[in-house]
């Protein structure tokens, strides 16, 4: 029996050592980072070009892993590891060094400290049809930090009969996914984004088309309490609100920004919009088809048993957008100097008052 280990481990070193020289190897370790131990056991996939898959390994006790990866100057290979840890996935892409250390959390259907860090609802009006534009970004600081897989962790009410142009969702370190939102049976209009929410902070933007008259009235029950609730239309369109007292705090550029500050959890917000205009800059986190041109490769649309949990399967219904990452960045633009906007607003008015 100890000879047959001995010549089983002899062979494994030979087929290390028996790639060709052009190979590279990849390599790191895997940590738990709710318990800080090594993550042993997890399932480790290589993906090139983010998306074929070329190999699969298993962490040993300390958490490591290893692979071969023949990449050559002539055709550059970009690598993608995704370790498969309590039912989630985490992608981390493959450095110039090929060392990766990768942070992995165990998985609950609830944990604590999880709360809406903004939402940002965009509106501009064009004849009959009132486009909108949804930014909400949750924030997962669990104490001790863990990955949050709820089939309610993002639920989204719209009027019924809406257009839905595209929902994409981005994880602290993941690249943007455009997903499928799930009905919700019995309940026309409501919507469930069963994304994990792992430590850190989980972005969605929501783009879609609502019939307009000139005149609408706009609800919505916040779902987490929110630090800061931001409404941007033209300034040629009117908000109007007897429920909440919105705090009209920048009025340039075209457009003027409403918010309401520290949004309780399960609160109704709702105002009125009225008028006709477009925006002069806009947030677009996706091209208004969906996806962008010839940069998309289809998944699986039916969800697979295996490592996924079934509140991940259920948006395995997607397509990864490898080019949308410049979009995200422009968005994320958007939204910083939207909160630079109104920090300069706030932070004037209060000089003001001093002087």
């Amino acid at each position: 029996m100890c000879s047959f280990h001995i010549a089983r481990k002899t062979m494994m070193l030979m087929a290390l050592f028996a790639v060709p020289c052009s190979a590279q190897v990849i390599r790191g370790i895997v940590e738990d980072g709710t318990t800080g131990k090594p993550a042993a056991g997890d399932q480790v996939v290589l993906l090139a070009a983010g998306v074929r898959e070329e190999g699969r390994f298993q962490t040993g006790n300390d958490g490591t892993f290893i692979f071969p990866a023949r990449k050559s100057e002539q055709s550059p290979t970009t690598f993608v590891v995704r370790v498969i840890h309590d039912g989630v996935r985490y992608d981390q892409p493959v450095p110039p060094s090929l060392d990766l250390k990768i942070k992995v959390y165990d998985s609950s259907q609830q944990v604590n400290h999880v709360d809406g860090y903004m939402s940002i609802l965009q509106f501009q009006a064009r004849e009959t049809v009132l486009e909108v534009t949804e930014l909400h970004a949750v924030r997962n600081d669990s104490v001790p930090p863990a990955t949050q897989v709820d089939p309610h962790n993002f639920e989204l009410s719209i009027p019924e009969g809406t257009r839905i142009k595209s929902v994409a969702v981005a994880g602290p370190t993941d690249e943007p996914l455009e997903v499928i939102p799930i009905s919700v049976r019995g309940e026309p209009g409501r919507y469930e984004i069963p994304f994990p929410l792992k430590p850190g902070l989980t972005k969605y933007a929501v783009t879609y088309d609502l019939s307009y008259r000139n005149k609408l009235t706009f609800r919505r029950k916040v779902q987490y309490p929110t630090k800061q609730f931001s409404v941007v239309i033209p300034n040629s369109m009117r908000l109007t609100s007897s429920a909440q007292r919105f705090r009209r705090i920048v009025d340039q550029e075209g457009m003027q920004v409403h918010i309401l500050n520290r949004v309780r959890r399960g609160q109704d917000v709702a105002f009125g919009l009225s008028g006709i205009g477009v925006l002069s800059h806009s947030l677009r986190p996706v091209d208004p088809h969906g996806l962008p041109s010839g940069s998309v490769t289809e998944q699986t649309a039916t969800p697979k048993p295996g490592p996924y949990k079934q509140s991940e399967s259920a948006v395995l219904s997607h397509s990864i957008i490898t080019g949308s990452v410049p979009a995200w960045l422009y968005l994320a633009a958007c939204a910083f100097v939207l909160g630079s906007a109104i920090f300069w607003a706030i932070h004037s008015r209060k000089n003001g008052k001093r002087a």
